[in-house]
C-alpha cells in the first residue's frame, strides 16, 4: 500500500484494522513493533492534522520505552553536581602550563560539536564537512567509553572524579589513545568532527586533554527541542528521551553544566544557535570557521547536494537544504503540553 490518508476509504478501513490490532490484548506484536506503530500512527495523524489523536499516540509510543528504562534523571544530578565541583576554576589554574605544553605537540585538531539531541548537531556537521580540510567521524562514543574506562583503570575511580588524580603523563597516554583513533577514521585529514551531543558533558576532560580543541555548543529554544526529542525514536533507552517530566528536568541540568563552562572556560567554547545557523549561514559559519583557525569555503552551504550519509534522525529533513526553521509545530499541541511549558519556564528565548 502507498502513502496512508485518510480521504482514502480503503486506507482509512486499514488503518482502523492496524489500530485496533495494536491495542488489542493480543496482537503478537513486539514491544518495539509496538513503539514504532504508535510513532506512525503519531506522524499520520498529525499530518492530518488531527492533534489529539497525535499526541495520544506519541505519549504511548514514549510511555512504551519508558517503561524499559530503570532510572531516571533525579539519579544523575549527584554526577552533574561532580562534574561542576571537579572542574572548577581553581581545577584549571593549576593545569594551565602543562595544557600548553601538550597543545603544540598534536597536529590534529578534535572539533567537539555539542548540545542537546535535535539542536541542529546534524546540520551544522553536515556543513562544516564541506570545507576541504575537515572530515567527520560522526557521533563517536570515545569520550564516555573507552576514555572513561582509561580513567577508571589509571586512577581507581569513576569520571569526572578521577581527573583530579591524572598525573601528566596519563593525561598524554589518554589524549594519544583518544586522537589515535580519531585519525584512524579520517588518516589525511587535520580536522576531524566528533558530534556526540552529550559531549557537553567532557567538556572539562577535553580541556585537560586536548587543549588545541574546537569546541562548537549548538543551542535550540527549549521548547523545539524538547518537542523533537519527544516526537522522535531514539534507539538508546534514555529517560530524558521518552519523558516530558525527564526531558524537562535533563533540559535544566544540562543549561546549568554548559553555563559553568561558559564561565569557566570562555575562551574553550563557540556557542551558536540554530535559528542563527538556519537564518544567516554565511555568516554563522564565518564566525565558527574563524574559531576553529579555518577561512570560509561557500562549499560549505552546499551540503544538501552533496551524497554524504548521514546515520542520524536529520537525515531526510537534511536531503532539502536549509528551508527555514519549520521547528514550531509543537504549538499545535500547546493545550497538551502546558506541563512541559511550565517546566522549562525559560525565558528571553525566541
Amino acid at each position: 500500500m502507498g502513502k496512508l490518508s485518510f480521504n482514502d476509504p480503503l486506507a482509512t478501513d486499514y488503518i482502523d484494522q492496524m489500530l485496533l490490532k495494536l491495542k488489542s490484548a493480543n496482537n503478537n506484536l513486539s514491544q518495539q513493533d509496538r513503539i514504532m506503530l504508535y510513532y506512525s500512527f503519531a506522524e499520520l495523524f498529525h499530518n492530518e492534522k488531527r492533534y489529539s489523536q497525535a499526541f495520544s499516540h506519541f505519549k504511548l509510543a514514549n510511555q512504551l520505552q519508558y517503561e524499559s528504562i530503570d532510572f531516571t534523571v533525579d539519579d544523575m544530578k549527584g554526577y552533574f553536581d561532580d562534574l561542576i565541583k571537579v572542574f572548577d576554576k581553581t581545577f584549571f589554574e593549576s593545569v594551565d602550563n602543562k595544557l600548553a605544553n601538550s597543545a603544540n605537540n598534536n597536529t590534529l585538531t578534535p572539533i567537539f560539536i555539542v548540545g542537546q539531541p535535535r539542536s541542529g548537531t546534524t546540520l551544522l556537521e553536515q556543513m562544516l564537512i564541506g570545507h576541504n580540510k575537515v572530515s567527520s567521524g560522526g557521533e563517536l562514543p570515545f569520550m564516555a567509553g573507552s576514555i572513561a574506562q582509561g580513567l577508571l583503570q589509571l586512577t581507581g575511580k569513576d569520571f569526572p572524579k578521577a581527573c583530579r588524580h591524572l598525573d601528566e603523563q596519563q593525561q598524554q597516554l589518554l589524549a594519544k589513545h583518544y586522537l589515535q583513533n580519531l585519525q584512524s577514521l579520517a588518516p589525511n585529514s587535520n580536522y576531524i568532527i566528533d558530534k556526540m551531543p552529550a559531549n557537553y558533558q567532557s567538556i572539562g576532560l577535553i580541556k585537560l586533554l586536548m587543549p588545541q580543541a574546537k569546541i562548537i555548543h549548538i543551542t535550540r529554544n527549549s521548547m523545539d527541542v524538547s518537542w523533537s526529542i519527544f516526537r522522535n525514536h531514539f534507539e538508546s533507552l534514555e529517560p530524558y528521551f521518552c519523558s516530558l517530566e525527564q526531558i524537562a528536568q535533563y533540559h535544566h541540568c544540562y543549561k546549568n553544566v554548559m553555563a559553568h563552562w561558559q564561565c569557566t572556560l570562555p575562551e574553550f567554547i563557540h556557542t551558536v544557535s540554530y535559528q542563527e545557523l538556519i537564518n544567516d549561514p554565511e555568516k554563522t559559519l564565518t564566525k565558527i570557521l574563524y574559531f576553529c583557525d579555518l577561512d570560509y569555503q561557500k562549499e560549505c552551504l552546499n551540503f544538501s547536494q552533496q551524497k554524504r550519509h548521514i546515520s542520524t534522525l536529520s537525515n531526510v529533513q537534511l536531503r532539502d537544504g536549509i528551508k527555514g526553521d519549520k521547528s514550531r509545530s509543537w504549538q499545535a499541541y500547546q493545550d497538551y503540553l502546558q506541563p512541559l511549558i511550565k517546566a522549562l519556564a525559560i525565558e528571553g528565548e525566541e
